[in-house]
């Protein structure tokens, strides 16, 4: 297993003259094994302020059973107003560590099995946070898709602006979402796929 350390040291330099180069030796002494070198970072000032990671080290895909997991999904039938508790997590036997989960991204999918209304589709999470609100109406056997993996909104395939959307993020381990659907002068109907785009912390995320 790779064992890495991080040292940090501050080089006094004239404040005067530029320094055009810089020579590194690495003295390793009484000691067997493979030593490796790697990963040198100057930064400007007086304080280190330590290891700045790259983006694409921040956050990796689940693997179990070496097949890589990006997303879970979770069926619901909605009439009127329904509130749901979706997990972002695997089962317990596969999750060795909690705390290597986070935040991920949700997609719905929403199938109208009767007509809504204009702004009679309402999403938001818990207690009312990240709302959103449908401002098109839909028919009967439309689809309508709000992803936060791709950001975009979709009905029937084709996809549409509309001002100031707040795409939805589930917590590591659940979340609770509530979603609405209505007519004109009735509760509207239809069933929802749920999709968690699932995320561990990667080597980045671990070095922080």
């Amino acid at each position: 297993m790779e064992n890495w350390t991080r040292y940090f040291s501050s080089i006094q330099v004239n404040k005067n003259k530029a320094v055009h180069s810089l020579r590194i030796t690495v003295v390793n002494d009484k000691t067997e094994g493979k030593l490796s070198f790697t990963d040198l970072m100057l930064q400007e000032g007086e304080v280190t302020s330590g290891y700045i990671t790259a983006n694409k080290e921040m956050l990796a895909k689940e693997v179990i059973n070496n097949e890589e997991i990006a997303t879970r999904h979770f069926n619901a039938v909605i009439r009127g107003k329904q509130s749901l508790g979706i997990p972002n997590r695997s089962l317990p036997v596969n999750e060795i560590d909690l705390n290597a989960r986070t935040t991920g991204g949700m997609d719905f999918t929403v199938h109208a099995t009767s007509p809504v209304a204009q702004k009679g589709i309402k999403i938001d999470q818990y207690y009312g946070t990240r709302p959103f609100n449908l401002i098109r109406g839909l028919n009967q056997g439309d689809t309508f898709q709000y992803k936060a993996s791709s950001r975009e909104l979709l009905i029937n395939a084709q996809h549409f602006e509309q001002p100031d959307v707040r795409f939805q993020q589930i917590p590591a381990i659940s979340g609770k979402f509530n979603i609405e659907m209505q007519q004109e002068d009735r509760p509207s109907s239809g069933y929802v796929l749920c999709e968690v785009e699932t995320w561990l912390k990667g080597k980045g995320s671990e070095r922080l």
